[in-house]
């Protein structure tokens, strides 16, 4: 599977005249949002608010809670021969919140994104988060901190933040905003050239999530990725990428449902995700099919997600034939 491409990200110099582009994706972060789609900004119950929505943190029961997940991509180059490659990743999110009165606490470590193909290259944030609820069906929440960046012998710095709103409207519908600052990276002994800075675009995510009854919860979010704002300057030089005006290609459509278990809490999950990998001028959707599952220990959840798009490059040429499976488990002091 292709990465869930949303930004075209680092171009290097090739001789005096030309460039390449080497794509950066968006990180798959977090089980219980990739299970559902994606669509986690109008729910983010879990510790993942605090990169989703933060506003979401508040309603999250205990005194502290902390949560831990790892996640692996799966290269597949030829299936039948099983001919793989994993590519793990053991520290892509760990997040603890503290609950004071209302007020929710929250220091995380996330990561934003990483190399397409097979780069060494991770954009990772440490992030302090609070979430205070104006009205008891309406909260905000907010959050900032430094990112660090790194590939092969480069080192970037700069920083990242977000704000959120999720407003319950009734019992059973709730809405929820987070928008994501641009993110301005700085490197240092960069592997192009001599001086390399960059800019991340920011993205602007609305969801709803609604009870269908019991058993069952729909999800729906629409991400806008203002890839315009992408910049990459090498050597004093702006390289930054020009798009086309194609609405298709900012625009991120993710889909899902909860099938919850009466007795236990616990579910399974299903999802679709639309997005786009980006060249030059234009971007072509990617079509990612997602599922979930979380179950309940004593003070403990576990829970899981795989993404796939082996399914979908069968029938549609543009996918490549790469998985994502993550795996996390949360702590509960109440």
């Amino acid at each position: 599977m292709k990465k869930r491409l949303i930004i075209t990200g680092i171009v290097i110099l090739l001789g005096s005249t030309g460039h390449s582009w080497r794509a950066i994706g968006k990180y798959f972060l977090g089980s219980e949002a990739n299970g559902i789609g994606g669509a986690y900004s109008g729910y983010a119950d879990s510790e993942l608010a605090v990169h989703y929505n933060p506003a979401g943190l508040v309603q999250m029961k205990g005194k502290w809670t902390f949560m831990f997940e790892v996640s692996t991509g799966i290269y597949t180059y030829d299936l039948l021969a099983a001919n793989f490659k994993l590519i793990p990743d053991f520290f892509p999110f760990f997040s603890t919140v503290v609950s004071v009165d209302g007020l929710k606490l929250g220091l995380s470590l996330t990561t934003l994104f990483d190399g397409y193909t097979l780069e060494s290259l991770y954009v990772r944030t440490l992030k302090v988060t609070a979430a205070f609820p104006i009205f008891d069906n309406l909260a905000i929440g907010a959050g900032i901190g430094p990112v660090f960046a790194s590939e092969s012998s480069g080192i970037g710095y700069g920083w990242s933040a977000n704000i959120g709103v999720l407003w319950k409207l009734s019992d059973a519908f709730q809405l929820g905003v987070c928008f994501h600052t641009p993110v301005p990276v700085e490197w240092s002994n960069p592997i192009a050239g001599s001086s390399l800075s960059e800019v991340y675009p920011a993205t602007l995510d609305a969801g709803i999530s609604w009870n269908v009854s019991q058993s069952a919860i729909l999800f729906f979010s629409l991400e806008y990725t203002l890839i315009d704002g992408i910049k990459y300057i090498l050597n004093g030089e702006d390289r930054s990428p020009v798009f086309d005006s194609n609405l298709f290609s900012r625009l991120h459509p993710h889909i899902g449902v909860r099938f919850l278990e009466a007795f236990s809490g616990a579910h399974i999950s299903l999802g679709m995700m639309i997005d786009s990998d980006y060249y030059e001028t234009g971007g072509i959707n990617q079509y990612l099919i997602t599922f979930g599952v979380r179950a309940f220990g004593r003070n403990t959840v576990f829970h899981a997600s795989l993404i796939d798009a082996l399914l979908f490059s069968i029938f549609y040429p543009y996918n490549s034939t790469e998985e994502r499976v993550n795996i996390g488990v949360t702590f509960q002091i109440f």
